[in-house]
């Protein structure tokens, strides 16, 4: 038998071993563990906290007594009339196929959609009316609910799921039933307001809208040069090959920390941009526009003051000069974009100041790390949204995961790029994961 001796080696044996790229495979490898524990583990334990299917069975218990008449009956698409909203969310779906598994006889009740079924006939019906969504999520539901006063019914999982119940002018028995978010979030009318929606499905006018906000923002890089190289000759008589942001400005200090005026204002008109984006992509250019708006203001300001104070601490513990400035073309692209479904655009970007080729590899980590922080910032709000629904939670998710969505792109002037050339292999997995999150985030989950 043989028996072989096991010797650890420190960072710099490493390195002399196996070269500086195996160390820095080895730090990849450690923040790619970080993230997948983040990002599979800690969803896994709170869906579970936050989806008791013991309550649901009592739950369900409760409802099988409501469906008795569809138990007994030959056909149950006789005595009963199920609606499912178009936008149902992915929990709902799983407890409505949890169901259909437990209560073979619910499965046999052939669902029609909102966009199938005529309020008057429903509110007329002699079967027993099963409306799947809350308001947000179901025409029909939002339509009763103006017409109706439904009362809620007590049930054990509360915590998640909400149950009304009433009467139609038949007398026929109405029940909803949703999760919370189905009554406490704003519906996602945006799509279907879409110019493109007469053209093609609200699903495929998202993909549109957000295809083309790359592909302007692409466009116009490799456009923008000549075109202000024309404008510069016929307007000043000068040949100018590009714009170059001066780096000093008038500025102010608290602490240790120096701020520019014209940075401060730029994040301020970019946060008011990007929230009429957003605006426009939930709602489109109707009700309640007023109301999303206000709160997309305040969270838009939020999010962009928090993300850049934590880009100019970390430039400052790094000694990196960096700038937030406000992209009036970025700025059009994401108000045009989100008027037709969905934005992916950029109201601003970063610029550095300081040694930027010499000290690209510090650039890029600042980068990263902000892209980071941002989709970590859009998770927490998504679980907050799925424990204590709101609006505002909602909206915060929404501007949060687009942002982080937009910046992993790999197109100038999005860091994506940068944070490409860096570390390939991190970017190409961080991407999968921010942007498979933002599509789970915004039209899955």
């Amino acid at each position: 038998m043989l028996f072989y001796k096991t010797k650890f080696i420190n960072r710099n044996d490493f390195k002399d071993l196996y070269g500086s790229i195996g160390v820095e495979y080895i730090s990849f490898i450690k923040r790619l563990t970080l993230i997948v524990i983040f990002v599979l583990i800690l969803p896994i334990s709170l869906a579970q906290s936050v989806i008791d299917f013991n309550k649901i069975d009592q739950t369900a218990q409760i409802l099988e007594k409501e469906f008795k008449e569809l138990e007994s009956a030959n056909d149950p698409n006789d005595v009963a009339l199920v609606v499912e909203g178009e936008k149902l969310n992915g929990i709902e779906l799983i407890l409505i196929d949890y169901l259909k598994k437990k209560y073979p006889y619910i499965a046999k009740v052939r669902p029609k959609s909102d966009e199938e079924v005529n309020l008057n006939d429903l509110l007329n019906t002699n079967k027993m009316v099963v409306l799947l969504g809350g308001h947000s999520q179901n025409k029909i539901t939002s339509q009763i609910i103006e017409k109706y006063i439904l009362k809620e019914k007590e049930h054990p999982s509360k915590t998640i799921l909400l149950i009304y119940e009433g009467k139609n002018n038949a007398g026929s028995k109405i029940l909803v039933v949703s999760d919370r978010r189905g009554f406490n979030n704003v519906a996602r009318l945006g799509p279907e307001r879409s110019p493109l929606r007469k053209f093609m499905p609200p699903a495929a006018v998202v993909a549109v809208a957000s295809f083309l906000s790359v592909l302007l923002a692409s466009l116009w890089q490799r456009i923008s040069g000549p075109i202000r190289v024309i404008l510069a000759k016929v307007v000043t008589g000068l040949r100018k090959k590009k714009v170059r942001v001066q780096a000093e400005a008038k500025y102010f200090t608290i602490g240790k920390f120096s701020m520019k005026y014209r940075e401060i204002i730029a994040i301020i008109i970019g946060a008011f941009i990007y929230a009429l984006a957003v605006t426009l992509a939930v709602t489109g250019l109707g009700i309640p526009i007023l109301e999303v708006l206000k709160i997309s203001v305040i969270g838009s300001l939020i999010f962009f003051v928090v993300r850049e104070i934590g880009r100019i601490f970390m430039c400052f513990y790094m000694e990196l000069h960096t700038e937030y400035l406000f992209w009036f073309p970025g700025a059009i692209f994401s108000v045009l974009t989100g008027y037709l479904g969905n934005t992916l655009n950029t109201p601003g970007f970063v610029v550095e100041h300081k040694d930027k080729e010499i000290l690209f590899n510090k650039y890029s980590r600042v980068k990263y790390f902000i892209v980071l922080g941002t989709f970590i910032i859009s998770f927490i709000f998504f679980i907050l949204n799925i424990l204590f629904p709101s609006i505002s939670f909602q909206l915060f998710a929404i501007i949060s995961s687009t942002y982080a969505a937009t910046e992993i792109i790999p197109f100038k002037p999005c860091p994506g790029k940068d944070i490409m050339k860096w570390r390939p292999i991190l970017w190409g997995i961080t991407l999968i994961i921010v942007f498979s999150s933002y599509i789970m985030f915004n039209f899955v989950i």
